[in-house]
C-alpha cells in the first residue's frame, strides 16, 4: 500500500469534516480537488482530470475560482473553501490550511453568484409538535419570513409556500427524510438543493434566544409570535446556520440587514 503524503493526509483530515461539500483545497495558485470531488467536478465542469500519485485530481486557478464556484452553485452544489493560513514553508514543514467559508446556493452574498432581479432564498423546514414550520431568508436583501401549517395539510400548504418563495436551497430536519408527504412535494421542485440536519439543531429554546438577539428585543410579540410559536424554530435555525457558514455577520453573530421577521 502506497504511503500517504503529508499533503494528502492533511487533505483527508479536512475532507472528512466536510463530506457534504466540494472541498476547494488551496495549493499555491490553484484550488485543487481530489478523489470523488475531482471526478464529479471534472465531469460537471468539463475540466481535465489528472492524478497526484494514485489520487484523481483536478483544479481551477485561484484568480478565476468564482466563475467555477458560480457554475457549481447553479448545479446545487455546496463548496467549502480551504485556504492556506500560514505562508508556504521554504523548508519541509507543511503549510497550515483550514476551511474559512462554506458557500451554498442559499447563503451567498457575492454578486457573481446571485441571479440578478430574483431573490436568493434559503429555506428550512422542521416539525414542531403537530405543525410543520417553514422559514426562508434572503441574506443578500434581509427579507425574512416564517409560516406554519398542520401536518395533515403538508401536501397542499408546503407546495404553495415553496412555489411562492422558490428557495435555491432547503435544509430540513432529519426526521423528515422519510416523510412521504414531504418527499412528494420536494419531487415537484427538482431544481432546489436539499440537505438534512440532525433534529437537535432545531431547538425552540435556542431559536428563541437567537431571534431575540438578532432583533434586540425582549419578546417576539411585535412579530405576532408567542414564546411557543412553531415559526420560531426554523427561523432561529436559519440565523444560526448562516452565522456558522458565512463571514457576513457582526462580531455578535447578528446580521444588520435583517431587521424584521414577517409571519
Amino acid at each position: 500500500m502506497a504511503e500517504i503524503s503529508p499533503l494528502m493526509e492533511q487533505y483527508g483530515i479536512i475532507k472528512r469534516q466536510h463530506l457534504k461539500e466540494v472541498l476547494f483545497f488551496r495549493v499555491g495558485d490553484f484550488y485543487e480537488m481530489f478523489n470523488d470531488d475531482a471526478i464529479e467536478v471534472s465531469r460537471l465542469l468539463n475540466l481535465t482530470l489528472t492524478h497526484r500519485g494514485d489520487d484523481p485530481m483536478c483544479g481551477v486557478p485561484y484568480h478565476a475560482a468564482k466563475v467555477y464556484i458560480a457554475r457549481l452553485l447553479r448545479l446545487g452544489k455546496r463548496i467549502a473553501i480551504c485556504e492556506q493560513v500560514t505562508p508556504p514553508s521554504k523548508g519541509k514543514g507543511l503549510t497550515e490550511r483550514k476551511v474559512v467559508e462554506i458557500i451554498s446556493p442559499g447563503n451567498t452574498l457575492e454578486q457573481e453568484y446571485l441571479d440578478q432581479g430574483a431573490n436568493n432564498f434559503l429555506g428550512s423546514l422542521c416539525y414542531v409538535k403537530d405543525y410543520v414550520a417553514y422559514s426562508y431568508i434572503d441574506i443578500s436583501t434581509g427579507e425574512f419570513y416564517s409560516v406554519k401549517w398542520k401536518k395533515n395539510q403538508t401536501t397542499q400548504e408546503m407546495a404553495k409556500e415553496i412555489g411562492r418563495s422558490t428557495p435555491k436551497e432547503l435544509i430540513l430536519s432529519m426526521s423528515m427524510q422519510k416523510d412521504e408527504d414531504i418527499l412528494f412535494v420536494l419531487n415537484q421542485f427538482p431544481n432546489i438543493s436539499v440537505d438534512y440536519e440532525q433534529d437537535w439543531y432545531f431547538s425552540k429554546e435556542n431559536s428563541y434566544k437567537i431571534l431575540l438577539k438578532q432583533f434586540g428585543t425582549t419578546s417576539l410579540h411585535s412579530f405576532s409570535l408567542t414564546d411557543d410559536s412553531p415559526e420560531i424554530v426554523p427561523a432561529g435555525f436559519l440565523l444560526e446556520y448562516l452565522a456558522k457558514t458565512t463571514a457576513t455577520q457582526n462580531q455578535d453573530r447578528t446580521f444588520p440587514q435583517v431587521t424584521t421577521l414577517k409571519t
